[in-house]
């Protein structure tokens, strides 16, 4: 927008055009790889939703809402994890980092996982927002995981976070990702308002407050 000498705008205020444009200049001027300018449009995506997302809350008038897991708790939960279930920390990464709910994560299989590129093609059928899916890119903390859990060895049909989390044949419904955190919520002493499906939102939030 600078270089466009365009005034400033607020996030509720961004148009597609300026959207179109932008992913345009990236591929087409700038000549960058389509893992960059998906990286980009995921960002812009789900920067959408949360805003909708923030709007729907702000104008409730329920006190149990959910609010957004703060980054020091984030911390506490990963550090929690790197000890007592890593299978669980992975789901968690997945969540935290990609911007994926849980029920999302559930879907995920061997065969949706790129290792050389570091993506996921997410199960189409059953994802959320499926109309808007790309490609995935997930960060080095999360390949290093999944290395050192050997799910590249794993057979491809078998789903990632199988019962317990592990990778089976079965499909596990998001409801035990659920469970598990509020286990975990307790032991922890989290705010009994914390909930799993947040880990996407808390992650979006922690990544806007990167940006210069």
């Amino acid at each position: 927008m600078k270089k466009q000498k365009l005034k400033n705008k607020y996030s509720i205020e961004l148009e597609i055009k300026i959207v179109h444009e932008f992913l345009y200049h990236i591929f087409f001027v700038k000549k960058l790889s389509v893992r960059t300018r998906d990286t980009y449009l995921n960002f812009i995506r789900e920067l959408g939703n949360f805003r909708l997302n923030y709007n729907a809350q702000k104008h409730s008038h329920n006190k149990k809402n959910s609010v957004l897991i703060k980054e020091e708790d984030i911390i506490r939960l990963f550090s929690y994890l790197e000890n007592e279930n890593r299978h669980f920390l992975l789901a968690c990464y997945f969540m935290y980092y990609c911007f994926m709910t849980h029920r999302d994560v559930s879907f995920i299989k061997i065969k949706h996982i790129n290792f050389d590129n570091c993506t996921i093609a997410p199960c189409l059928e059953n994802i959320e927002n499926r109309n808007d899916v790309v490609l995935i890119h997930f960060p080095k903390i999360i390949y290093d995981l999944l290395l050192e859990l050997k799910i590249d060895k794993c057979p491809s049909e078998n789903y990632l976070f199988g019962n317990d989390f592990k990778n089976a044949k079965q499909w596990q419904d998001g409801n035990q990702f659920n469970k598990y955190f509020l286990k975990i919520r307790t032991i922890l002493e989290f705010p009994s308002n914390y909930r799993i499906y947040r880990l996407k939102d808390s992650g979006i939030s922690e990544m806007l407050k990167q940006m210069p």
